[in-house]
This record gives C-alpha cells, sequence and structure tokens, in this order.
C-alpha cells in the first residue's frame, strides 16, 4: 500500500511540474511576442530547451529567441539554414542567389540527415542525442549566426535515438526547415 502512495505523490508532482513548466513557457512567448510587437502566424518552442522561432503574420519576417536576446530577421536577409545532431552538419540549404539554390545533406530519420548506428557482433548499441539544431545564418554583420535548439540535452546524457523526443525534434525541425525553405523561395520569386 506504501508503494502505491509513493507512486500516487510522484505523478501528482510530475503532473504539476509539466504544468507549470507549460504555464511558464507561455508567459515567456506572449511577453517576447508583445515586447518585440510581433504579430505571429506560427511558432515553435521546443520542450525542455531555451529557443523560440517564429512566422509573422504577412510571412515576411521571423522571430528568433534564445532567452537571452531577441532577434527579428527578414526571411530576405536569411543566407542558409543548417541543420546539426550533435555538432555534426547533416542538412544546408543556401540561399546565396535568386538562381542557384543548394541543398546539401543526407537523410536524418527518413527525411534530412543520415541515422548512424548499428550492431556490433551480438550487442546492440543505441546512439545518443546530445544536441539537434537548427541554424539560421543571415547577412547580419555584427550576428549573422543563431541557433534553434531542438534538443539541447549537452550536459547530460542526451536522448536515445528512436526515443520519442527525438523523434519529435526530427519531426519539428523538419517542418520548420521545410517552412522557412519555401517562404524564403515563394519571397524570392516575387
Amino acid at each position: 500500500m506504501d508503494i502505491t502512495i509513493f507512486l500516487i505523490i510522484i505523478f501528482v508532482l510530475a503532473i504539476a511540474v509539466l504544468w507549470w513548466q507549460i504555464k511558464w513557457k507561455n508567459n515567456i512567448k506572449n511577453k517576447i511576442f508583445d515586447e518585440n510587437n510581433f504579430d505571429v502566424l506560427d511558432f515553435v518552442m521546443p520542450f525542455e530547451t531555451n529557443s523560440l522561432l517564429a512566422i509573422n503574420k504577412n510571412k515576411i519576417k521571423i522571430l528568433i529567441y534564445d532567452f537571452k536576446n531577441a532577434y527579428m530577421v527578414e526571411l530576405k536577409n536569411i543566407i542558409s539554414l543548417e541543420i546539426f545532431e550533435n555538432g555534426n552538419s547533416v542538412a544546408k540549404t543556401n540561399f546565396t542567389s535568386q538562381a542557384g539554390r543548394i541543398i546539401v545533406g543526407g537523410v536524418v530519420a527518413g527525411g534530412i540527415g543520415a541515422i548512424i548506428g548499428g550492431l556490433s557482433g551480438s550487442s546492440t548499441s543505441i546512439e545518443k542525442v546530445k544536441e539537434i539544431s537548427l541554424k539560421i545564418t543571415t547577412d547580419d554583420y555584427d550576428n549573422p549566426n543563431h541557433k534553434i535548439f531542438f534538443i539541447d540535452k549537452k550536459m547530460s546524457g542526451g536522448v536515445n535515438k528512436g526515443s520519442l523526443t527525438y523523434n519529435k525534434a526530427i519531426e519539428d525541425i523538419e517542418l520548420w526547415h521545410s517552412r522557412l525553405t519555401n517562404l524564403i523561395k515563394e519571397k524570392s520569386a516575387i
């Protein structure tokens, strides 16, 4: 009977912490949008990271926030988008000229990079991922590089490839890489 009560207390505490974290992130998000007078169409604020990326309603600007600074960037000023996993570049899209766009990279979890791992003899190796990020390079001389972290576990053991956290991060980063690529292409065609 004592273990049941203990498990109920742990469960209630976990729900309370999760609720508090969601509420805190919503307050931060609303404050960022209000302070920067940013009329948001859509945004991503990856769970357990200190990053936010948003697109404004007229699809001309993005807002990048790293819980220290907010940066407003016009889509026309983005030079490249690059996806990193554990510090290694797995996909890159350059927008250096309207005529020639280069997409470089492999495939991560089916879409954007390569899954590296495997079996050695009779043992199975589970690869840990400590970081998945989207680097946005702009033509701003003072602040050209911005990273949005979708997984940021550099100080811990990381997450397992194939875990729910990893799969959600891959799904989100693929979606936002594609959204930004499509919007930049759309705006440069006008």
